[in-house]
């Protein structure tokens, strides 16, 4: 895997992106937005500098679903 470093200076270290998820997560338990295992493992991945956000978003996207235009 090729590691990415994050472009936001504020998340440019393992440290502060587990603050950050650590405190997304803590904020949507027990809830429908809480994340399960795969956006999890994404998380994960994000964390530890093997993807982007942006990246992350992007293989979430298929999973979303989005309202219908009328």
């Amino acid at each position: 895997m090729q590691f990415f470093a994050s472009s936001h200076p504020r998340l440019a270290t393992v440290q502060s992106r587990q603050r950050v998820v650590a405190a997304a997560i803590d904020f949507t338990q027990g809830t429908a937005l809480a994340p399960q295992q795969y956006e999890r493992a994404l998380l994960d991945l994000f964390v530890r500098g093997f993807l982007t956000i942006d990246q992350v978003m992007e293989r979430l996207t298929p999973y979303a679903t989005h309202p219908k235009r009328g």
